[in-house]
This record gives C-alpha cells, sequence and structure tokens, in this order.
C-alpha cells in the first residue's frame, strides 16, 4: 500500500489577510454599482468613479471622459426609478491584480433589463477596470469595455472572484453538458495510463477530472493541486464522500505545485494560459516529475468558440509548443482530437 506523505503548504497569513481585505473592499465598492443600477440611483452611481475617469470602448472604438459616458447612461437609471423597467448588473471576475492602494480587474459584466411586458434585454461584455484609493475610499479610474459575449461564456467562464460556494461552482464545472465537448473518457484512454501511475492534475478545482483518473490508476495515486483553498476542501470531501482513497487535493502555490511525489502524468485542462512565469514555472516542474513522465496540456483552441475565454487569453499550440520546448520538453505523438481544444503531450529531454 503506497504511503502517503503528507506536507504542509503554507502562504503568508499577513499577505492573504491584504489581499482578502482588498477584495472585500472593492467588493463593497462593485455592491454599490449594482445596488444603485437595480434602485436607479444615478447619483450614488456617479460616485463610485473618480472625477477624471475615462471609458475606453473598444465595440465603439472610442475613449472619452466618464462625464460623456453617464450622460449616455442617465436615461437608463431614469427609466428603473420611474418603473418602466427593472436593471440588474452582476460580474464575474478572471484575475485581480491589487496593492494597498490600487487595482486592475479583469471579467465579464452582465447587464440586463426587464421592461414591463416582461422581455428582458441583456449585454454581456468582457471588460477591464482600474481603481484607486483616496481618503479611505476606492474610486474606478477607467472602465474598459473590451467585446461583447454571450451567456454561454458567461456560464462557461466558471471563474467568480471567490470560490466561496464551492457547490455552487460544482455545478458549473461538473454540469453533463460539459461532457459532449470535452470528452474526458476519450481523452483518458488516449494516454494509455498504468494501475499503478502517480498522476497530477494541475488546477483540479472540484474534480472533473481527478475523480475520472482515480477509476483508472486504482493501485496509484491521483493528487488534485488548486490555489483556492476551498476547492481544495471540496475536492477532498468529495473523495472522502466517494470513498476514493487514492485521491488527494493540497494546495498549491502559483508558482509552485507543491506535488508531494514525482509524478508519471502531469494534466493540465484550460489553465495553462492561466500560469504566469512559465519559464519557471514549468523548469521548477520537472522535479515533480519521473524521468520517463508525461506532461499533457490540454487549453482552448483560438477562434469563435461556444465554450472557453475570448481569444486575448488563449495561447495557440504553437506558442505552448516553443514555450516548453525551451525549458526542456520534447512533444510526443498524440492523435487525440477534441472539438474546442488541442491536447499536447511531452515527455523530458534526457
Amino acid at each position: 500500500m503506497r504511503k502517503l506523505l503528507i506536507i504542509a503548504l503554507f502562504l503568508s497569513v499577513q499577505s492573504v489577510w491584504a489581499i482578502n481585505n482588498v477584495n472585500d473592499e472593492l467588493d463593497a465598492a462593485w455592491d454599490i454599482i449594482k445596488t444603485t443600477v437595480s434602485n436607479g440611483d444615478f447619483r450614488s452611481f456617479k460616485s463610485v468613479y473618480h472625477r477624471d475617469a475615462i471609458l475606453v470602448n473598444e465595440i465603439s472604438k472610442k475613449s472619452y471622459p466618464i462625464k460623456d459616458a453617464f450622460a449616455g447612461w442617465e436615461q437608463g437609471f431614469e427609466d428603473t426609478r420611474s418603473g418602466k423597467i427593472s436593471a440588474h448588473l452582476d460580474v464575474k471576475f478572471s484575475q485581480r491584480l491589487t496593492d494597498k492602494t490600487t487595482a486592475h480587474e479583469t471579467g465579464i459584466f452582465h447587464y440586463y433589463t426587464i421592461d414591463n411586458k416582461e422581455k428582458q434585454n441583456d449585454t454581456y461584455v468582457h471588460f477591464e477596470s482600474l481603481w484607486v484609493k483616496k481618503d479611505n475610499k476606492w474610486f474606478m479610474m477607467m472602465e474598459y469595455q473590451k467585446s461583447k459575449t454571450d451567456k454561454a461564456e458567461w456560464d462557461e467562464i466558471g471563474v467568480h472572484h471567490r470560490f466561496d460556494d464551492a457547490e455552487k461552482w460544482a455545478k458549473i464545472f461538473e454540469k453533463p453538458k460539459r461532457n459532449e465537448w470535452q470528452k474526458p473518457d476519450e481523452l483518458i484512454n488516449s494516454l494509455e495510463i498504468s494501475a499503478d501511475a502517480v498522476i497530477t492534475d494541475i488546477g483540479s478545482a472540484t474534480g472533473y477530472f481527478p475523480v475520472r483518473f482515480s477509476r483508472v490508476a486504482t493501485e496509484g495515486m491521483v493528487y488534485g493541486v488548486d490555489i483556492e483553498q476551498t476547492l481544495v476542501d471540496y475536492l477532498n470531501n468529495r473523495a472522502k464522500k466517494e470513498n476514493i482513497s487514492n485521491l488527494v487535493s493540497i494546495l498549491g502555490e502559483p508558482n509552485d505545485p507543491k506535488i508531494p511525489e514525482k509524478s508519471d502524468l502531469v494534466f493540465i485542462c484550460n489553465t495553462y494560459h492561466h500560469i504566469e512565469e512559465r519559464d519557471k514555472y514549468f523548469k521548477n516542474m520537472k522535479q515533480y516529475m519521473h524521468p520517463s513522465g508525461r506532461l499533457v496540456i490540454v487549453d482552448f483552441k483560438i477562434g469563435d468558440l461556444p465554450v472557453g475565454p475570448p481569444d486575448e487569453h488563449k495561447l495557440t499550440p504553437e506558442t505552448v509548443i516553443r514555450e516548453l520546448e525551451r525549458v526542456g520538453y520534447r512533444q510526443i505523438s498524440h492523435a487525440l482530437e477534441l472539438p474546442y481544444q488541442y491536447v499536447l503531450v511531452f515527455d523530458l529531454e534526457n
């Protein structure tokens, strides 16, 4: 029976508290925006923006002072306040970069109105925002509306600024419709995994792939690595409830997966493009792989797809191959084709 290695993965408590505190403050600012939109409170809505803020609109190819944008938005608030429509705003973030007094956010906002005939009008937009904190209050300095998107991407993105409600995200990550295009069983079968393999899934979330790997590596071990503690806890609880003894989820770090033993297969699905400083990350990764180990990258193709992130967040397979070959990996043959994703397999150069 394989001996499990137990390791303690610590992040700086002070640093984590500081980040969470800033995010909480930004959440409060967004709550004001959402509430004022719903209430038609135009004056309070404007107070969240810095007086020198600008709106960049890639859709209309314009940039202008926020006061000019207000002129175009005011009628919607008046219609909401008078009862002609009800208006609502929600936001999902794919990234938040912060310090104590500045912040940059990337994500999608969903703005929708419902008129007196119950007709709903939905708008989904990729956006970025810049914030500054002055006199203990956060102000938006720039709103960059990049491109329109749709409900399918809103639903599939699955990356809110928090993962406090892991059950909610499990319903998104694990929904059966994903199987139609992800083809998990075909993908796993194509990798010809031995029963005694040690497998690591980086970006394991709620266990979509790790649970399936555990059914193949029945005499081995599967590690799910995530940097979100709530998702780590969720997957460990799931393994316990489903009596999966060969699956453990661990807390990694953004620059180090902290895998507790050498792996025969490192699997990264829909996560490679999120990793920063990839040269350093994948050089470091080699210490966690057996000399005969393989690295598998599955990520979204560029193009107008019904699922996945916007093209500006994607990487071509040629880019992935070039980056990994540069740090000592070698691409090996793999024949499986997926509808919306490429599958790349690498081993270690001798």
